[in-house]
């Protein structure tokens, strides 16, 4: 099974120079957690989580001015959407995400993969396993 077989296509997102109040009301109004922002030809160059925005923002009282290439996470993890869902499975692991995104052969944003995409498409106990490593608890196994 391959990456774009299981993530989402809908890709909400912010551009660097948005302010920061316009991630949190994209975020509010979409209920999610998580935006990849993307340059001008839509290749992701960070991230802006709901937890960025309360330790880098509000934390530090930014004004919701800021632009969000101030306080986005620059460490971009990623997979491609034919890589196998191992690959993001690992990457997540490796670097303690609960989403990633997923890009095409030009390195555009063409969706997102959260922990729950992958407990849905793998055994119960690789899932359990993989909350795990990124979480650091310890998941009850059936």
């Amino acid at each position: 099974m391959r990456c774009r077989d299981i993530m989402k296509r809908e890709v909400w997102s912010v551009r660097p120079t948005e302010q920061v109040y316009r991630a949190a009301e994209k975020m509010a109004a979409e209920r999610i957690g998580f935006l990849p922002v993307l340059d001008a030809m839509k290749r992701v160059v960070g991230v802006i989580t709901d937890r960025d925005l309360a330790l880098r923002v509000v934390a530090r009282r930014l004004p919701p001015s800021t632009p969000v290439e101030e306080v986005m996470s620059r460490d971009l993890t990623w997979v491609k959407a034919l890589d196998p869902i191992r690959k993001a499975e690992e990457l997540m692991a490796a670097t303690k995400r609960s989403r990633i995104a997923v890009v095409d052969d030009f390195g555009e944003c063409v969706g997102i993969i959260s922990l729950s995409d992958i407990a849905h498409a793998v055994p119960h106990d690789e899932s359990g396993q993989l909350l795990e490593s990124v979480t650091g608890r310890e998941v009850a196994h059936a």
